[in-house]
């Protein structure tokens, strides 16, 4: 993270690490519903202390960890997931209808085609799953070659070699002048997003890079949308997450959304922690890093 970023998440220090959990309710607030003492929950935390043997989370961003699946797992999807759901299906997002609700049927997301830029990230694999899940027709994720088969098992209908020259060609031919979605989560390229976008109609780049990129900023216009989102911005998107959040164990549950590459550190061993951040920092390969700090198996 550069400074920037770290001011956007941490607000004073010292803080704990760790902006995802899971772990078993010990005690909980008056007003709290549907989390009983010693159920497993998963959430973001959004106060940090992930890496903490104790924290304190927001049951409205939190859920009960599904019978079937690993906590471990579960708590590693709370971040991206909701930074990603808030990108595509929030009105400071993309602004897409949430799925299966009247507005999606009415939508028609089977006709519509949405570009993924960066979609073997963490977010990026998220988002294709959850386009999945919408039932977007062309679901086209630019990323590393070498992990198209993954993606392709997550849902994306094309995957584009980010290495490749032509990838505006390519993806005009997947899909025409018909592109108004894009979703970013890796800024290598800021005139990528603008050329894949419809040249008649337009239409709105979500990224999550900090909003400070002006080599972004710039292509906004009067049919291009260009607009930046991210976890933290959960409180002035509360419809939109208390949607993700209250069914996303059912999508955990019917394996609708998933983790596949994971390194699971176990402890807090820091030389592990430091290795992980250093692969994080050189984008290895969209693996996803998560430290147990007690066990289940």
């Amino acid at each position: 993270m550069d400074e920037n970023q770290v001011k956007a998440f941490i607000k004073a220090f010292p803080t704990p690490l760790g902006f995802e959990a899971s772990g078993i309710v010990i005690k909980r607030g008056e007003a709290v519903v549907g989390f009983p003492l010693g159920s497993l929950v998963f959430s973001a935390a959004r106060s940090g202390g992930g890496l903490a043997e104790f924290t304190i989370v927001d049951s409205r961003f939190a859920a009960i960890v599904p019978a079937n699946f690993s906590p471990v797992f579960a708590g590693g999807l709370s971040v991206n997931g909701n930074t990603t759901a808030l990108a595509l299906f929030s009105a400071n997002g993309l602004g897409l209808p949430f799925p299966k609700s009247l507005e999606a049927t009415a939508f028609g997301y089977g006709s519509k085609s949405i570009a993924i830029i960066g979609g073997g990230t963490g977010n990026g694999k998220i988002a294709i799953q959850l386009a999945r899940i919408a039932g977007f027709g062309k679901i086209i994720a630019i990323a590393s070659a070498s992990g198209a088969n993954e993606l392709l098992e997550f849902g994306a209908t094309h995957v584009v070699d980010r290495n490749a020259t032509n990838i505006e060609s390519q993806v005009r031919e997947i899909a025409g002048d018909k592109i108004m979605h894009i979703y970013e989560t890796i800024g290598r390229d800021p005139k990528l997003a603008p050329a894949l976008l419809s040249n008649e109609c337009g239409g709105t780049i979500v990224h999550i890079i900090p909003p400070y990129r002006p080599d972004i900023q710039a292509f906004k216009t009067d049919k291009v949308a260009v607009k930046f989102l991210n976890g933290g911005q959960t409180e002035q998107n509360l419809e939109t997450a208390s949607l993700f959040w209250r069914e996303l164990p059912k999508w955990l549950e019917n394996g609708d959304l998933n983790l596949k590459k994971v390194h699971v550190v176990k402890g807090l061993d820091i030389d592990e922690v430091t290795m992980a951040f250093e692969k994080i920092l050189t984008f290895s390969g969209g693996v996803k890093y998560i430290v147990q700090v007690s066990g289940w198996e």
